[in-house]
């Protein structure tokens, strides 16, 4: 993995993708054997569960890169040494188009209750059963919840990072506007539940676009791995500060756990449900199949797990495979990371294989930020609500004339790949 896809140099889909996923699930996992949090036994399934998810990612990932003769360092070659603003590659009717309801509905989502989140967190800061009220009836009842989260995960990252670039390649002021208008509906959306994540992610998708908007050798700086930890310590230590009025070290050590044992904690209450409490649901568990089958009484499964294991206002969201081992068991754990994996070669493939443009930059910088955080749910969420599956078809609607790739094509004999100019 290391040596194909260049993972500790190169920052590509398949690779964060994988490196932050191992880094929670399979470094870490000493340090929860040794200090259990839940008071569940240690699942003996759980270093066969973390080895056939991650070898099969691995598998799943090399096979089909080696069946699309995907170079991670050749391909990025390609792509970045193109300048990026030879050719803006953007619809702006659809663009528009697509803006205005985006950030209407943003607007709605955050608003939707009588206090946003920032005024719950100065009127009753510290005062954690109240913030979990919220946190909850937030969720459940907001009627715009599942737009909502398709702006504040995929339409609004997106169309705000279209945005940025368009901004910097042509200097128009117009923008600027949009860019700024968008980043702070963003920051309400992300703050609207009082989560810390969704307002990390956002700084990412900031970031993330900026870099490789300008860069013409993607390789990971230190300085990105540091200012990386820095700003999930300080607005994850900020956050439990506010909320549970923590001293600034017992929040820096909530952010500490949050990141890397919560999410063991998950899997193995997966496995202690799963088939021990509750038979495998067969793909009942997604909400979409569950509907059309007319399930009476459906509790997702990380609600369902964090119920039976933890409380009533606990959700668990694990690894991408934990909701197959929910669906399928072992089957399920191996045919899925087998997919997962070669579903980011191919996102990672076809991401690169256009054009360097305002548009294709912004998506494959959302698509480097969302496989991060594949770590933390559902590849079934991460699908539909969030926007994997949808990314694709975005393109199509915002690239002028970019639907086939450009940076590739066959020279002829063998097909070997041959640069092209750049635009």
């Amino acid at each position: 993995m290391a040596y194909r896809f260049k993972i500790f140099q190169r920052p590509s889909v398949v690779g964060l993708g994988f490196v932050a996923a191992f880094m929670q699930y399979g470094v870490m996992s000493v340090s929860y054997a040794a200090d259990p949090v839940l008071p569940l036994p240690i699942a003996t399934e759980y270093p066969f569960f973390i080895a056939a998810t991650f070898g099969c990612f691995v598998l799943g990932a090399t096979l089909t890169a080696v069946a699309l003769r995907f170079d991670v360092v050749e391909t990025q070659q390609h792509f970045f040494e193109q300048t990026a603003g030879a050719v803006t590659g953007l619809r702006v009717p659809v663009y528009v188009a697509l803006v205005i309801p985006t950030f209407v509905v943003g607007v709605l989502y955050a608003t939707s209750t009588e206090r946003t989140g920032i005024e719950m967190l100065f009127e009753f800061g510290g005062e954690h059963d109240m913030l979990s009220a919220y946190r909850v009836a937030f969720a459940t009842e907001n009627p715009y919840a599942y737009g909502g989260a398709m702006v504040n995960q995929l339409f609004g990252p997106v169309l705000m990072s279209i945005a940025f670039n368009m901004w910097r390649i042509e200097r128009k002021a117009v923008w600027g506007v949009v860019a700024l208008a968008l980043f702070g509906m963003l920051v309400m959306t992300s703050t609207a539940s009082l989560h810390k994540a969704p307002l990390i992610i956002l700084i990412f998708h900031v970031f993330a676009n900026f870099f490789f908007l300008r860069t013409r050798s993607p390789r990971i700086p230190v300085r990105a791995v540091l200012g990386t930890t820095g700003i999930v310590a300080a607005v994850g230590t900020a956050g439990y500060a506010l909320t549970y009025g923590q001293s600034a070290l017992d929040a820096l050590g909530s952010t500490v756990s949050r990141v890397f044992i919560a999410p063991i904690v998950a899997i193995h209450a997966y496995l202690h449900v799963y088939p021990g409490l509750i038979d495998f649901n067969y793909g009942l568990g997604i909400g979409l199949i569950a509907k059309i089958a007319d399930v009476k009484d459906y509790l997702n499964p990380p609600v369902l797990v964090g119920r039976l294991t933890a409380g009533p206002n606990v959700c668990f969201n694990g690894l991408w495979s934990t909701e197959m081992w929910a669906a399928f068991g072992w089957p399920g754990v191996i045919v899925g990371s087998m997919c997962v994996g070669a579903l980011l070669v191919v996102l990672d493939r076809w991401a690169m294989a256009r054009r360097r443009t305002a548009t294709s930059v912004a998506l494959f910088s959302w698509l480097v930020i969302a496989s991060v955080g594949l770590g933390e749910g559902s590849i079934f969420t991460a699908m539909l609500s969030g926007g994997i599956g949808l990314v694709v078809p975005l393109s199509w609607l915002l690239e002028a004339g970019e639907r086939r790739p450009r940076a590739w094509e066959s020279s002829g004999a063998g097909g070997q790949p041959r640069q092209l100019q750049p635009p």
